[in-house]
């Protein structure tokens, strides 16, 4: 597994949304700020990714009692 983190200003790598498929936000949220990086970076976005043993690369959602993301 590996943390997959979005903040902003971005990097000179930016967080892709169009490769090889299309990145769905599950619930229109505005960017909330989760935390600030010791660099100052605003953190918006952290995703749990898994890779099954083919390869693939799946997100691992957290959801709580009710089924909402968190």
């Amino acid at each position: 597994m590996i943390l997959g983190i979005g903040f902003t200003p971005e990097g000179f790598n930016p967080w892709f949304e169009d490769v090889e498929g299309q990145r769905r936000i599950l619930d229109g949220k505005k960017e909330v700020i989760l935390g600030m990086a010791p660099t100052g970076h605003a953190i918006h976005i952290l995703e749990m990714i898994g890779f099954h043993k083919s390869g693939v690369g799946v997100n691992v959602i957290f959801v709580d009692e009710d089924g909402r993301d968190y």
